[in-house]
């Protein structure tokens, strides 16, 4: 069995395609994984940041959102959603293959 795990979750977020005020579409979440890079290139083509400011500028937010659920607290971002870490109970660990039982 496999000790109790603190997972973050997200309460609720944006999927689908939707037009910003300048008429863009902003990023579908549906069938691809939004990357660090991909949000560090969407500030450089929204804001005009040099890249690695960009870059910069998105590991400073995530690292704030890490260590302020790393401290228990939890993260709110309006319009957005909201993180948190809970504590998800003991579950059996299996071999997908063999089916038994691992530690």
């Amino acid at each position: 069995m496999t000790g109790g795990v603190a997972a973050a979750s997200i309460a609720s977020h944006h999927t689908k395609k939707s037009a910003d005020n300048c008429g863009e579409a902003r990023f579908q979440m549906a069938g691809k994984t939004l990357t660090r890079a991909d949000l560090a290139e969407a500030v450089v083509k929204k804001v005009g940041l040099p890249r690695n400011e960009s870059q910069d500028l998105v590991e400073l937010v995530l690292s704030e959102i890490s260590g302020s659920l790393s401290q228990g607290d939890s993260v709110k971002l309006s319009s957005f959603g909201s993180f948190g870490i809970r504590q998800k109970g003991q579950r059996v660990g299996r071999n997908p293959k063999t089916g038994k039982e691992v530690p």
